[in-house]
């Protein structure tokens, strides 16, 4: 039995999994539309501080936290798991990764509507 636990809150920090980012340039390219902001540059540098903004942060976590399981899933697809619990704020990820919603739409919700 395998289980997939997306973590929560705090293991989001600046300048990471910036390789997620161009391995998946069509959710890259969809995060920054909606944030209307480069979701590299936030993750790599956050020169504006939005990390610390809460719809940003919540936008961000979701957003490394998926493209994290999708890598991990195309890396291992003979190991796909069984369960997946996602803790705290990630929580959002499992839905998306069970295609029960759309990555997109899972943004725009915590970015506009918190």
């Amino acid at each position: 039995m395998t289980i997939y636990l997306f973590p929560g809150r705090d293991s989001l920090l600046k300048g990471m999994r910036w390789i997620l980012f161009n391995s998946f340039p069509e959710q890259t390219d969809i995060a920054s539309d909606i944030l209307s902001s480069s979701i590299k540059g936030i993750c790599f540098f956050d020169r504006y501080g939005y990390l610390s903004s809460a719809n940003f942060f919540r936008s961000v976590s979701y957003v490394v936290k998926f493209l994290s399981y999708q890598q991990r899933v195309i890396q291992s697809s003979d190991d796909q798991p069984d369960f997946l619990l996602g803790h705290s704020l990630a929580e959002v990820n499992v839905p998306p990764a069970f295609d029960a919603i759309s990555f997109d739409d899972v943004i725009q919700q915590l970015f506009f509507f918190g």
